[in-house]
């Protein structure tokens, strides 16, 4: 809860997380903090017991995952878009 208090794109199903992802418009340390923190938004719900999916919430870390996959290709790779 308190780190959705500065980085309200972990919270819900993800879908804000997964459409900052595919517009690639954040520098690439914060799109990997986003990443991280909802991993333990989403693991920490589930453990917790709260009833929900986990569909969403994994299509939104796995568009993180690619973007930053995608900003470490085009830094290896210059003039290649992410």
């Amino acid at each position: 809860g308190v780190l959705s208090l500065a980085f309200p794109a972990i919270l819900g199903n993800g879908r804000a997380l997964g459409q900052i992802a595919f517009d690639v418009a954040i520098p690439v340390g914060l799109l990997a903090a986003l990443l991280v923190f909802k991993v333990v938004a989403t693991v920490g719900t589930i453990g917790s017991g709260a009833a929900g999916g986990t569909l969403t919430p994994s299509l939104a870390i796995g568009a993180a995952a690619g973007a930053l996959a995608g900003a470490a290709w085009s830094a290896l790779w210059p003039g290649v878009p992410p």
